[in-house]
C-alpha cells in the first residue's frame, strides 16, 4: 500500500487530483480503510478515477524497477485520465470467465486437490458499532489448518463492500502465505461473480474488486468458487470472532 498511496513518488501524484482523494490521510497504510473513508467521500465516478490512477502508480513503479524512465506526476494522471474516457465510452458487457459458475453452489466444505489450499473467507457486519468482522481459514488436501485469520476493519456496515474487503484480505493473505494453486470459496455471490468476470469493475466495490483481480495476477494458480453458507461456517465464525474481540489476530 505504501508504493500506491503514501510514498513520496506517489503523493505528489494524487496531488493533482481532486480535493476529496487528497483530503484522505496519505500517511494511512490499510487498504480498507482507505477504501472506507473514499466510498463515503466520492462519488462513483471519483472512485472509478482513483481505480485507474492507482493502477499507473503501481505499473509506473514496476517499470521503472525494470529501467525505464520515471513517469511525471502529469503524464501518469493523463494516462489513467485517457483510459478511464475509453473505459466509460465503451459499452462493456461481461464476458464469460474461464471458470464457470455452476448451476448449483457448493453446500458443503470439501477438500481441494491435493497440492492446492482452500482459503474461505466470511464477513460480518456490526451496523450499530459500525464495523465489519472478517474471518478467513486456510486448510490443505488433507484439510489441516495452514492458517486462520479473523480480521476487524471501522467504518464499513454495507454487507457487499465486507465481503469484498474479506476477498481482499483472503488474497493478499494467500499471497503472503506464499500459496501458489489457490481455491477461493466466498458465501457471497455478488463478489464471486464479479471476481470472475473479465474487465474492469464498475460496481459499488469496484476498488476493492479491481485490486483483489491485480493480487490473483501474482498467484500462478488460482479458482474462485461460491458456497453455500453452511459449507463456509468456519470462516463465518472466525469473522463474528473479529467482532467480539475487536482486534486482529492471525
Amino acid at each position: 500500500m505504501h508504493l500506491i498511496w503514501s510514498c513520496p513518488a506517489a503523493k505528489d501524484v494524487w496531488l493533482e487530483n481532486g480535493k476529496g482523494i487528497q483530503k484522505c490521510s496519505s500517511d494511512e497504510v490499510d487498504f480498507i480503510n482507505i477504501v472506507g473513508r473514499l466510498m463515503e467521500r466520492l462519488k462513483k465516478e471519483e472512485i472509478q478515477r482513483v481505480a485507474f490512477v492507482a493502477r499507473q502508480v503501481w505499473l509506473r513503479r514496476n517499470k521503472y524497477v525494470f529501467g525505464e524512465d520515471l513517469l511525471s506526476p502529469a503524464k501518469v494522471n493523463k494516462i489513467a485520465t485517457e483510459q478511464l474516457e475509453l473505459f466509460q465510452s465503451v459499452d462493456q458487457r461481461p464476458t464469460r470467465s474461464s471458470f464457470r459458475i455452476g448451476a448449483r453452489a457448493i453446500t458443503r466444505w470439501e477438500k481441494p486437490r491435493h497440492g492446492w489450499i482452500k482459503v474461505n473467507w466470511d464477513a460480518s457486519i456490526d451496523k450499530a458499532g459500525k464495523r465489519m468482522g472478517v474471518g478467513i481459514l486456510a486448510r490443505d488436501h488433507e484439510g489441516r489448518i495452514i492458517v486462520a485469520m479473523c480480521a476487524m476493519k471501522p467504518d464499513l456496515t454495507d454487507p457487499a463492500v465486507a465481503e469484498a474487503a474479506g476477498a481482499w484480505l483472503a488474497v493478499e493473505l494467500s499471497h503472503q502465505s506464499g500459496f501458489s494453486h489457490v481455491v477461493l470459496e466466498g458465501d457471497s455471490l455478488e463478489i464471486v461473480q464479479w471476481l470472475r468476470k473479465d474487465g474492469v469493475c464498475r460496481s459499488r466495490c469496484g476498488l476493492l474488486i479491481n485490486e483483489t483481480k491485480l493480487l490473483l495476477q501474482d498467484i500462478q494458480r488460482w479458482e474462485v468458487h461460491h458456497v453455500k453458507r453452511k459449507g463456509n461456517a468456519e470462516a463465518h465464525k472466525l469473522a463474528r470472532l473479529a467482532l467480539s474481540i475487536g482486534e486482529d489476530r492471525l
